[in-house]
């Protein structure tokens, strides 16, 4: 009888390695598809800050995304010192708007107040970092910034655009596990002169995946 239990323990055994060797691969050891990370981050409320001596200010917003280096020396610097690809995604959200007061948007709202960032922009620049830095697809964080400007270049050539604030988001982070952040996501900038906008980060897979 105890021959036949540790007969039965050993095929047990057997089936459950074949199991495991022939089985497909977690969503975590899949490689990342960049086709997924198709985003938009739009402005929802502006409250302008007390910036401009003539009681009027014009803003903008600029969205950038960075490709980072997850390395342990590099973890430990601060953001300016890293190791990065920077790339300037543009401008969007252009306002004209006196000191302190509130804007909202319409109920049909300007394609002009958001800003789209694919997936495969992110890709580009997660290939540059690696080849910039000689580091694997795995050792590569994404960053995107959102940041506030105070028009004041003259014809936008003459003076310097004040930088208000900004907010940020990682889409693929510098920690483990290294998979993207596919969630949507709401950002604020503030500053202490009365300043607050709010912005949604919107993925597109997961617009379609509500849809449907």
């Amino acid at each position: 009888m105890l021959k036949v239990c540790r007969r039965i323990s050993c095929i047990l055994l057997l089936l459950a390695s074949s199991q495991v060797q022939g089985a497909d691969p977690s969503p975590k050891d899949q490689p990342i598809d960049y086709e997924r990370l198709d985003l938009s981050v739009t402005l929802t409320g502006f409250r302008s800050g007390n910036h401009d001596s003539s009681g009027e200010g014009q803003y903008f917003l600029e969205a950038k995304i960075y490709g980072l280096s997850v390395l342990k020396e590099e973890i430990k610097k601060t953001f300016q010192e890293r190791q990065k690809i920077e790339r300037v995604r543009g401008e969007f959200g252009q306002i004209q708007i006196k000191n302190l007061k509130f804007w909202h948007p319409e109920k049909k709202p300007s394609p002009a107040f958001t800003i789209s960032i694919s997936g495969d922009l992110l890709r580009e620049v997660v290939a540059e970092t690696m080849r910039s830095f000689k580091v694997s697809e795995d050792q590569v964080a994404i960053l995107c910034k959102v940041e506030l400007y105070e028009r004041n270049k003259k014809l936008f050539l003459f003076g310097e655009n004040l930088k208000v604030g900004e907010a940020q988001f990682f889409v693929i982070p510098d920690t483990l596990p290294h998979r993207p952040l596919i969630e949507n996501k709401e950002l604020v900038i503030e500053d202490e002169l009365g300043t607050h906008v709010t912005l949604q980060v919107r993925f597109k897979s997961l617009e379609v995946k509500s849809g449907s």
